[in-house]
């Protein structure tokens, strides 16, 4: 664990403890709220297949990517 309050160490990894949580929302409200917190700096979204958003989450992540965003994904 780091002394910082606001990541949480996983293995060698620092991940930020506060993110945006996608389970129920609401279809077409997801791909703004991505927006307004990817803008906002926030860099965790939590997100599970069983949420079944993730083609608006895919729109968000893809338009992000092409502007000079990058996604790490550990398994």
């Amino acid at each position: 664990m780091t002394t910082d309050s606001r990541k949480f160490g996983l293995q060698t990894v620092l991940m930020p403890s506060v993110g945006l949580g996608c389970w129920q929302s609401a279809p077409g409200e997801i791909e703004k709220a991505i927006e307004w917190s990817l803008d906002a700096g926030v860099r965790l979204i939590d997100t599970a297949f069983m949420y079944e958003n993730e083609k608006e989450i895919g729109d968000v992540l893809t338009r992000y990517i092409k502007s000079g965003m990058y996604i790490l994904c550990a398994i």
